[in-house]
């Protein structure tokens, strides 16, 4: 199973993909099926401290609580809803990177810092 990622803080942080790639994870965890990310390296960030410190964008509430199934409203009237675009993904859930320099295995720390320096897959 595969997810493509947005955006991931570097060194053993968290990685920040599609909504419902942490979903998926543990699925796939749970079945013993392996999880790999794909993604750019220029989405990598190694400056952050963690996955925590990643922006994470926020798509407009209109964008559900407008939702109407045959002409009628699904959300209440008053509701408020937050709707990120994207979510957290442990490394713990990953199997492996999937990047232009190649596939990366944890431990991804080391890893990343060599497909940056060196352009290789560690």
């Amino acid at each position: 199973m595969a997810t493509a990622i947005t955006r991931m803080a570097g060194r053993g942080a968290p990685m920040l993909g599609a909504t419902a790639a942490f979903g998926l994870a543990l699925a796939a965890q749970a079945d013993r099926v392996p999880f790999y990310a794909v993604f750019p390296t220029p989405s990598i960030d190694l400056a952050l401290p963690n996955g925590e410190a990643i922006p994470v964008e926020d798509r407009p509430p209109v964008d559900v609580l407008s939702l109407a199934i045959d002409g009628r409203p699904v959300a209440p009237p008053g509701a408020s809803a937050r709707t990120p675009t994207f979510d957290t993904t442990p490394h713990a859930c990953i199997t492996a990177l999937v990047t232009e320099v190649g596939l990366l295995h944890p431990p991804y720390g080391p890893a990343l810092s060599r497909a940056f320096t060196e352009g290789q897959p560690a």
